[in-house]
């Protein structure tokens, strides 16, 4: 064999071992292929030290301990309890089961009871203590702690990717009773568990009952558990309590009872989703709240179900300090109590949106919405600004359905929103607030307003060609400007009216228009309230837009309808459009829409066909799958939005990776710039990674095919060049010369 040769074979097989060891790991990144419990099985009957990794430990019997029962010293350790009951700190303060600094550690199957009777002393009671692990598994245990203080059932502490599945807890103790505690760790899922937590307190004391407590922990998912906490004398019992950011809390139902202050989640942080939540705090005191979050920000509560009840201050969704640019949307509010129980309260917050709730309040100046500035070193000059209020249903409201508390309220946004009773700020409010109709136009009042009243809808109304700010109302007759949409184009004889009279620059008072009276969107300043129309006489009877069309169910579209074609956003286009028009984009014989409706200056919801309705910000760039085939098809980016106008810039996506709805990642198409922006937990799609891992095995078999064939090519040709070289080194062979 040539040494040029040998190097290529070598690389043919270092090819090979390559081939094989994708072969080999790329099943499990997949997640298809099960790693199994370890073959290597020992069977227990008594508390002790768990050592030796790769093992399954079996429990043959009920177990009990002074103390700590089990330690689990080595990694990947299953210990199946097989329903048997582990009895600990009988005397001693302990662990019914203690690991520290393992990973793939799986506990199931237990019955864990702390045997210990409150009020000995005993503290910190931990059922399953797990530090400094990760890929940790505890699923399908009972357990029941009880002791003076800090009884918990499960305790991770800088413990990361794991998983707490379907377990039953109950903590009993004074205070600190909490059936979860995560503390300093990351991406971890708790799931499907039933949580059960009491406390009894005393004059001094404090309960802090919590179903789930995370202590600076980020990134975990929460999903459908159960939890209920009730504590006795004293308060503070939570259904769960998350100091943390990208946290998801779904699907859960909490109710919690006590004295005073029970809520059902109390959350700090930012980027955390709260979705889909029934919660139920009742007590007989103050301060029940059904949401109460702080110092958050960019958080996600929606369509959650809250139900409150207590004596006062017993608030659905309570936003307390600091909180800003969160979206607050689809949540069902109910409070009662007897004075003081409001649907939503914003103190100290700012740049939040209320979209789309429907409130109800039971008890004395029980409001619908109540915003106020408290102070406590907060620059006040800020502390309630561009809060938006956007069709909201109030019910059944027994205080004001709109208490503006504060005197600094500037860019607040009531947008399609009904209100009847109402109170905004003083006669030294600082309040420069903006209401809007999104198909008709908006006020922004360029002096602070402040009143009173029984119909603010009524007394500020907005409708086709028409805007009216009630005169008779000293606090509102301020100077604002006027913005009216979607009025004609084709116009003559143009003129603004106030109360049927001419108001122009030599009126008195006067009107200022800032745009041309024909433009179709007309914006003017006007220095008092009153009633106010675009007076016309139409040039050409026809419809402002030509382009209104059928759908499918023969509805007409109104707007304008934009069509860009295949080659256009292949190359990336850019466009600007109004709420009511929309945008087709032509594949060959396919047609696929895109609309929006704004939320305010910095946000909007966008509808793509095949898509769910997102909200985008500002700057947000996101992927769409128009045809349902889990890849990314066009990448949306929101350039601006002004003057009810949103400027989008729409691109075809080349390759890339994005998460499902369901909770996948595929592979295709993508724009070579980042991951999509899906908020589901990353699993690889499993039809996607199947065909991966079938071209894998196809790339392996050619390659061994090829190997095979160089062996053999290298074989045959070095046994030819044997015998070529024994032919001439043979007697009587070629040619024979003699010299003589």
């Amino acid at each position: 064999m040539s040494k040029k040769e040998a190097k290529v074979l070598v690389l043919w097989l270092i090819a090979l071992v390559i081939l094989l060891g994708l072969l080999i790991s790329f099943p499990l990144f997949l997640g298809y292929a099960s790693q199994g419990d370890p073959e290597n099985v020992i069977n227990i009957n008594s508390c002790q030290n768990l050592l030796t990794p790769n093992t399954v430990y079996n429990l043959l019997n009920d177990v009990s301990a002074n103390g700590t029962c089990f330690n689990l010293m080595a990694n990947n350790i299953i210990l199946d309890g097989n329903g048997f009951t582990v009895n600990y700190s009988t005397v001693l303060s302990g662990y019914g089961i203690n690991s520290s600094e393992r990973s793939d550690v799986t506990i199931r199957n237990i019955k864990i009871e702390q045997n210990n009777t409150k009020g000995n002393g005993l503290n910190s009671g931990y059922a399953i203590f797990i530090k400094e692990g990760s890929r940790i598994k505890i699923t399908d245990n009972t357990i029941k702690t009880k002791g003076n203080s800090a009884s918990l059932g499960i305790y991770f502490y800088s413990t990361n990717y794991s998983l707490i599945n379907n377990n039953v807890l109950s903590t009993d103790g004074t205070s600190n009773n909490h059936g979860i505690l995560i503390e300093k760790s990351v991406f971890n899922t708790i799931s499907l568990n039933t949580i059960i937590t009491n406390g009894t307190g005393d004059n001094s004391g404090i309960n802090n009952n919590n179903g789930i407590y995370f202590s600076t922990s980020s990134n975990h998912t929460i999903v459908s558990n159960t939890i209920s906490t009730h504590g006795d004398s004293q308060g503070n019992n939570f259904g769960m309590q998350i100091i943390g950011s990208n946290n998801s809390i779904i699907s859960n139902v909490i109710s919690t009872t006590g004295a005073y202050r029970n809520s059902g989640l109390l959350v700090s942080g930012g980027f955390n989703i709260l979705d889909s939540n029934t919660i139920n705090p009742s007590g007989l005191g103050v301060d029940n709240k059904g949401i109460d979050i702080s110092n958050s920000n960019n958080s996600i509560i929606n369509n959650n179900s809250i139900s409150t009840t207590g004596s006062t201050n017993n608030y659905g969704i309570s936003l307390s300090s600091r909180d800003y640019n969160n979206i607050i949307s689809n949540n069902i509010i109910s409070t009662s109590g007897t004075k003081d129980n409001h649907g939503i309260i914003s103190i100290n917050s700012y740049l939040n949106n209320f979209t789309s709730n429907t409130i109800s309040t039971i008890g004395e100046s029980s409001h619908g919405f109540f915003f106020d500035c408290r102070g406590r070193g907060f620059p006040l000059i800020s502390c309630l600004n561009n809060n938006n209020l956007a069709s909201n249903n109030l019910l059944s409201i027994s205080g004001l359905e709109l208490n503006i508390s504060s005197t600094y309220i500037n860019g607040t946004y009531l947008i399609d929103q009904n209100i009847k009773s109402y109170a905004i700020g003083n006669s030294t409010t600082e309040g420069y607030l903006i209401f809007r109709n999104t198909q008709s136009g908006e006020i922004k009042f360029t002096q602070p307003i402040n009143g009173s009243g029984t119909n603010l809808s009524n007394d500020i109304q907005i409708g086709n060609n028409l805007a009216l700010i009630n005169e008779s109302k000293t606090g509102l007759n301020k100077s604002a400007n006027i913005t009216l949409y979607n009025l004609p184009t084709s116009i003559v004889n143009v003129s603004i009216l106030r109360n049927n009279i001419v108001c122009n620059l030599t009126s008195s008072p006067p009107c200022y228009n800032f745009t041309a009276l024909n433009a179709g969107e007309i914006k003017f300043n006007v220095s008092f309230g009153g009633r106010y129309i675009l007076n016309y006489t139409l040039l050409i009877q026809a419809p402002r837009n030509v382009s209104n069309i059928l759908n499918e169910s023969n509805i007409i579209i109104r707007g304008i309808t934009y069509e860009i074609s295949e080659e256009e956003v292949n190359r990336g286009i850019s466009s600007t459009i109004k709420s009511e028009d929309r945008i087709i984009i032509k594949s060959g014989d396919q047609r696929y829409e895109i609309r929006f409706r704004i939320i305010n200056e910095t946000a909007l919801y966008l509808d793509v066909t095949n898509n769910s309705e997102r909200i985008m910000f500002i700057g947000d760039k996101s992927g769409f799958d128009v045809n349902n085939d889990n890849i990314f098809d066009y990448e949306i980016t929101l350039l601006s939005i002004e003057n009810n106008k949103s400027s989008l810039f729409i691109k075809k996506v080349i390759i890339g990776e994005y998460e499902t709805a369901e909770g996948g990642v595929s592979f295709g198409s993508g724009t070579g710039e980042g991951e999509g922006t899906g908020q589901s937990k990353k699993v690889i799609s499993l039809n996607k990674g199947k065909i991966l891992y079938y071209l894998a095995i196809i790339l392996l078999s050619f390659g061994i095919i090829v190997v095979i064939f160089l062996i053999i090519r290298v074989y045959y040709k070095s046994k030819n060049e044997e015998r070529k070289e024994s032919s001439l080194s043979s007697p009587g062979s070629g040619s024979q010369f003699q010299v003589k």
